[in-house]
């Protein structure tokens, strides 16, 4: 049976299980280059009163420190077992909670542009070294390695990293490369790691190990094996335009026979008396009209100079159900070449005769941008498990987002492992893969024999105090 300490607030309160009278801890999650969460309550209304947000926590088994951080939550609540707090508890990661970049002169700025993830995860350590030191009171000294992240050279995407908390921010890094964050957890040393340099843990599985496995899943997924990412911006814009078909409708548009005179030809002698006259005009056989942009009924005309141009007669929002457009003025609907009388009375350049189109806007048959990796023909663990050759198209509207180095850093993400495995277990809590990011080989269990021969990195990890029941997610290394 393991044995807790919890030092919270300053104090130190001994518990000889994970339920006692004035604490009961209740769920520890670990994630992989994410950090940490302590779930628990306290009834203690001496301890309840001095805890808050903010307040250190730390928390020991058997002699040996699995979390260190603040309380980030809480919540106050009474019952018939008393007065509390339910308390949420966040890990190293959250003990910086955000990034302020700023250039010479002190004004925010990121400036990640062309750089690798070593540089960013250096500056961003030493960035809230100082910060980091004050809240957990762990002397002086830096929080990393620089020479362990001289070698990591891979390139940046730097709009990931805008507006970020640390956490996140230094996650986004980290996984732009196969590297682990592994953080000492009474110094606050920060180690960033390969996975192939990550230590080994052995889980024992066997009828003598003192965890037992209650379940499993193994995932497979057809979906995630891509050999390329492709990211595709939005569409150009293009101006297209249509017939623009008189909508006539007998009812509504039978008495626009308007009195006027018109010329059958530039040179004709004896004027029509009347001619047809519409107000309503269909655009119900195109396709590819844009939301948000307008539909504009236009008209040929000649200028002053004698060239052609359109005119806007009326331009109106998309119109989904009835699909038509109406003018303000009615619109002639004789032959461009016909000569508009003097007496017309209809608006000059709204209604004289001539050649009236739909004029819209749809998308280009080319996006503005597109990004790719691999740039040509396709790689991955897909094609070396046999699979086809499949291009993973991701659409962003914003083409900041279209970068090669954020293809890439798809790429590795679907690329990571041919199986994801889930596991159920009972019994003592792990210390071991607490404490520090190792790899994980199972041993013992006939129902995971073919899962023994390569190891597994674990991405998350929650134990069930009350139950002495832990999940795990683990993923296989190629």
């Amino acid at each position: 049976m393991s044995r807790f300490q919890l030092d919270l607030a300053g104090r130190t309160l001994t518990l000889t299980s994970p339920h006692t009278e004035n604490v009961a801890l209740d769920r520890l999650t670990w994630t992989m280059n994410a950090g940490q969460r302590l779930l628990f309550t306290a009834w203690d209304l001496d301890l309840v009163g001095c805890v808050g947000l903010f307040s250190s926590v730390r928390l020991w088994s058997n002699d040996r420190l699995i979390f260190t951080g603040m309380v980030i939550g809480e919540r106050s609540f009474s019952s018939p077992q008393g007065r509390g707090k339910r308390l949420e508890a966040g890990g190293p990661m959250d003990l910086a909670r955000s990034i302020i970049a700023c250039d010479e002169a002190g004004i925010p700025k990121l400036s990640y542009a062309d750089t690798t993830v070593g540089a960013v995860l250096a500056d961003l350590l030493g960035r809230h070294g100082d910060q980091l030191r004050q809240v957990a009171a762990a002397g002086s000294g830096d929080f990393y390695d620089a020479s362990a992240l001289a070698d990591l050279t891979d390139p940046v995407d730097q709009c990931w990293l805008e507006n970020r908390d640390l956490g996140s921010a230094m996650t986004e890094a980290l996984d732009f490369a196969p590297l682990a964050l592994s953080i000492d957890l009474d110094a606050l040393f920060w180690h960033v790691i390969r996975f192939e340099q990550l230590p080994e843990f052995t889980l024992d599985l066997s009828s003598s190990s003192a965890w037992a496995l209650g379940g499993y899943v193994i995932d497979r997924q057809l979906e995630n094996s891509y050999s390329a990412v492709k990211l595709v911006s939005d569409r150009q814009v293009v101006i297209d335009d249509a017939e623009a078909a008189p909508a006539w409708d007998t009812e509504l548009e039978a008495q626009w026979s308007l009195g006027h005179a018109h010329y059958d030809a530039p040179d004709g002698v004896e004027p029509d008396a009347s001619a047809w006259v519409y107000r309503r005009f269909s655009y119900a056989g195109v396709s590819g009209l844009l939301e948000g942009e307008p539909v504009e009924l236009v008209q040929k005309v000649k200028d002053v100079e004698g060239n052609v141009t359109y005119v806007p007669i009326e331009a109106l929002p998309v119109d989904r159900e009835n699909k038509y457009v109406i003018a303000r003025h009615p619109v002639l609907g004789c032959a461009g070449a016909g000569r508009i009388n003097v007496r017309n009375a209809l608006i000059p350049g709204k209604a004289q005769a001539g050649d009236v189109r739909i004029r819209y806007r749809r998308f280009g048959d080319e996006p503005r941008l597109v990004q790719r990796y691999p740039a040509e023909e396709h790689s991955g663990w897909a094609l070396d498990s046999g699979g086809l050759a499949r291009d993973l198209v991701v659409y962003f509207a914003n083409d900041r987002q279209i970068t090669a180095e954020h293809a890439h850093r798809i790429w590795r993400q679907v690329n990571r492992a041919d199986q994801r495995i889930a596991l159920t277990l009972t019994g003592p809590l792990p210390e071991e893969l607490l404490v520090a990011t190792k790899r994980l080989r199972l041993r013992g269990c006939r129902d995971l024999e073919l899962l023994e021969a390569s190891p597994l990195l674990p991405e998350r990890l929650e134990y069930d105090f009350a139950n002495h029941r832990w999940e795990m997610n683990l993923w296989r290394l190629r």
